[in-house]
């Protein structure tokens, strides 16, 4: 009975062990564009095919908000910006395709899309008038927004993005897609991966305590014992 217990308790603490052991990214973490002529044959990486909100809005303008991956995305489309009812789609990519972004250093930690259609069909001329953009998720200053370039299949920053209280703010004219980039060093403390993790240290301990101290009192009382 002694032995069936010890071994029992043996056997929880291995498994502690290896379930606090695990990657982070096992407990935490559109409408791409066609290839531009010339382009490689390729899609844009992050794929940007899952929709997470669809609003119309009307020539007098209006606003269309999205929140996903922790995100807020508030879209401003100011009146005369079209001359008839568009609908705005917003999408989301995968940001373990994208990756760097090709920017050292850093890795994506948000991708998303912006689409504008009339009647099911996208906009493809340059928008008359700004569109003003917001992205809020407690950004650092040093997180970098990029922009998937179709006449390069490259990612490039997007010009005059400001970051400011946690939050990107941008203008758009046309419809492309987008990933947020931060540094592999920014790290939460006590976390297993950068950016975000699961708090490890405590927990891993307990684990291995436990698993030193099954392992040694199964051995102690799986030794003969000396008759007499």
């Amino acid at each position: 009975m002694r032995r069936t217990i010890l071994g029992t308790l043996f056997a929880v603490g291995v498994a502690a062990g290896l379930a606090l052991a695990l990657p982070a990214a096992a407990f935490a973490a559109g409408s791409g564009y066609a290839p531009a002529p010339g382009a490689a044959a390729v899609g844009v990486p992050g794929g940007f095919n899952s929709v997470v909100t669809t609003v119309t809005v009307q020539p007098s303008g209006g606003t269309v908000t999205a929140t996903f991956d922790g995100a807020t995305i508030t879209i401003t489309v100011p009146a005369g910006a079209f001359s008839q009812p568009t609908q705005v789609v917003v999408t989301s990519g995968d940001v373990t395709q994208i990756g760097s972004a090709g920017v050292s250093g850093k890795s994506a930690v948000l991708a998303f899309g912006i689409s504008f259609l009339v009647n099911g069909q996208p906009l493809t001329a340059t928008f008359p008038t700004a569109i003003g953009v917001k992205v809020a998720d407690n950004f650092a200053s040093t997180d970098e927004l990029v922009v998937y370039d179709t006449s390069t299949s490259a990612w490039a920053p997007v010009a005059g993005a400001t970051v400011a209280n946690g939050t990107i703010s941008f203008t758009i004219s046309s419809d492309p897609d987008f990933a947020v980039l931060a540094s592999n060093a920014q790290a939460i403390p006590g976390a297993t991966t950068p950016v975000t993790g699961k708090p490890f240290l405590l927990e891993g301990l307990i684990a291995a305590l436990l698993v030193l101290f099954g392992g040694l009192a199964a051995w102690r009382f799986s030794r003969p014992t000396a008759r007499a």
